[in-house]
């Protein structure tokens, strides 16, 4: 009796533990009401000169990192996560940075983890398409 008792607590307990849910996201960078396009010259082989990453935010706290692949010729990107695509529910910081490893950000370091002023809420659904304005600071859910 002991042994089925303890069973099913561990079967309960297991079967109550729910995997986080991933949300697949994906939108464009813009600049001057466009989107941002440029071409990537002049960089070392294997350095995309262009970084885009969504740190989570776990109670004002900075949590792990998630990379978007950015395409420079259309501003659209996607958001990698770390087991498939997509990444956690919650709330996060939009980091930029623009130019080769090692050298000056393009963008003086205004879109850095530390400044950054955008922030985006990734919502409880299958996916969500964003728009990063660069000019107003906003992320918005299109």
């Amino acid at each position: 009796m002991r042994i089925t008792l303890v069973a099913a607590i561990v079967v309960a307990v297991g079967c109550s533990s729910s995997s986080e849910k991933m949300v697949t996201v994906s939108g464009t960078l813009l600049k001057d009401g466009k989107p941002y396009t440029f071409a990537a010259q002049k960089l070392p082989p294997g350095d995309p000169g262009f970084r885009l990453e969504f740190m989570k935010q776990d109670n004002g706290k900075d949590g792990e990192i998630f990379s978007a692949d950015f395409k420079s010729d259309s501003g659209s990107f996607s958001v990698k996560g770390t087991k498939g695509p997509g990444v956690p529910v919650g709330k996060y910081k939009v980091i930029l940075t623009k130019g080769a490893f090692g050298a000056p950000d393009e963008f003086k370091n205004a879109f850095s983890k530390e400044k950054t002023p955008l922030t985006a809420d990734v919502p409880d659904s299958a996916s969500v398409q964003l728009e990063i304005d660069l000019d107003k600071k906003t992320v918005t859910k299109k």
